[in-house]
């Protein structure tokens, strides 16, 4: 059974040009009977929920657990870090992640499929190529996750609340140190609250 099972079962994506390059991807959680936004409540993958629920609900909220997450990911390499805990990725990465399908010019050189194949097999484009490392697919349900672990800023306080819980780096990176740095940055700012 291809990945791509799992892709067209956990995403919906958007083409309003038909150019195989989408304006957005989301998470979904279909069946097979859907509604109209093409979510169903008999899933075929666990739904997001049942994961976002757990980490926040039951693990932050419940047990006052610290729950942060490091996804080395299929996304473009990150081009810029903040050079301050907890050197989040600030250029490049998932913000310049763009979801199409497979193109003649992603298939490294040596690889025997058509680029009809690899979207077949895949159901989506690379969401990153390195002819040391391989490609990856876009992570959209493990982003989904991940980011849902941010601690997002109350606006209608004076206080910054904004707390990073997700750190996501390419697998098409050949050095994973930056996404350790993010990693250890998160928890020093956790052991070490400033001021």
């Amino acid at each position: 059974m291809p990945s791509a099972v799992c892709w067209n079962a956990g995403t919906n994506c958007v083409d309003n040009n038909a150019d195989g390059i989408y304006e957005s991807c989301d998470a979904a959680d279909k069946g097979l009977a859907t509604d109209k936004n093409g979510n169903s409540p008999n899933s075929v993958l666990q739904p997001i929920s049942r994961y976002v629920n757990y980490l926040k609900t039951e693990l932050i909220e419940k047990r006052n657990k610290q729950v942060i997450m490091l996804g080395i990911l299929g996304v473009p390499p990150v081009t810029e870090h903040n050079p301050m805990p907890p050197y989040e990725p600030t250029a490049g990465g998932v913000k310049t992640l763009v979801y199409r399908d497979w193109l003649p010019s992603d298939i490294l050189p040596g690889d025997p499929k058509t680029a009809e194949q690899k979207q077949y097999d895949f159901g989506i484009g690379p969401g990153c190529s390195n002819q040391a490392t391989g490609q990856a697919v876009p992570p959209v349900r493990i982003n989904t996750v991940c980011e849902s672990l941010n601690v997002p800023d109350d606006p209608n306080t004076s206080a910054n609340e904004y707390k990073l819980r997700c750190c996501i780096e390419s697998i098409c990176d050949t050095d994973f140190s930056a996404a350790i740095d993010c990693l250890a940055g998160i928890l020093q700012e956790e052991l070490m609250p400033q001021g």
